[in-house]
């Protein structure tokens, strides 16, 4: 397993929840 394959899988799951947190404001 790669960190810096887990690191941009966290990094992804953090934008999804920026989008996520996004909508819920619209």
């Amino acid at each position: 397993m790669h960190p810096v394959h887990i690191d941009c899988d966290v990094i992804t799951l953090s934008e999804s929840l920026a989008v996520v947190k996004a909508s819920n404001d619209f």
